[in-house]
């Protein structure tokens, strides 16, 4: 009922978010006032950002569409290419969440731009959209192939997590187990034990119990401390007992 509130709802029906709120700040610290204009102030607020997030995406859109009609046209060449369309490919993963056309754009770059010095970050945003579309083969066969031979990535132990996660009872669980056989072979000292753990629990998750046990053996051989060994004897135990009865 104030000419402040009358003021801001004027500026809202014009769409002045930010003069909407200019107007009700007299009246934070104004006694009775204070309180319902912190709380119209927010509710204004909540409906600016809303309004950017539709511009915003609409922008988006706009910026994905641009770029590519500019590739298909011929519009990038050279080392900048693989880089504008992991750019693109990013706008419909991660802004427009359109991730069939972000894993066709993934995929195009790894078959034509395999030297791209980022291959590894395309791969494991391939396997982020595989898997946000419920794609679990997919997703596991490229967080497998950033294990198998990108072990300098920074998205390593997350695509690591990802293929263990992912990979049993999927096709590609013999080559995921494989790959973790070859982790744990080439684990150093600091590493091996977690190593042997994961390929322990891949290997339960599988069925094979008597691998599991004696991937669970070897973690504790190897393990740098007690917790560790804890750790893998707790395994081994809980896979002696309840799966082999022995």
């Amino acid at each position: 009922v104030t000419p402040e509130y009358q003021r801001a709802m004027q500026q809202m029906a014009q769409g002045s978010f930010d003069a909407a709120v200019d107007e009700l700040k007299p009246l934070l610290g104004q006694g009775k006032s204070h309180a319902s204009a912190m709380v119209e102030i927010g509710k204004i607020r909540i409906k600016q950002a809303e309004a950017q997030m539709t511009s915003a995406l609409a922008n988006f859109s706009e910026a994905a569409d641009m770029l590519n009609g500019g590739l298909q046209s011929g519009g990038v060449t050279g080392p900048e290419l693989p880089k504008t369309m992991y750019d693109l490919a990013r706008v419909y993963e991660e802004r427009l969440k359109n991730y069939p056309m972000a894993i066709e754009i993934y995929r195009r770059i790894i078959a034509e731009h395999p030297a791209f010095l980022a291959i590894d970050r395309v791969y494991y945003n391939l396997a982020v959209s595989h898997e946000a579309i419920g794609q679990a083969e997919q997703a596991a066969e490229s967080y497998r192939k950033i294990v198998a031979d990108y072990s300098y990535s920074t998205y390593y132990n997350a695509a690591q997590n990802g293929m263990k996660r992912l990979a049993v009872g999927t096709g590609v669980q013999s080559e995921a187990i494989s790959t973790q056989e070859e982790v744990a072979a080439d684990a150093d000292m600091e590493a091996a034990s977690q190593a042997n753990l994961d390929l322990g629990d891949m290997h339960a998750q599988s069925g094979n119990f008597s691998k599991a046990a004696d991937a669970y053996r070897k973690a504790v051989s190897v393990a740098g401390d007690q917790a560790e060994a804890l750790k893998a004897y707790r395994k081994l135990v809980d896979v002696l007992d309840s799966k082999q009865k022995d």
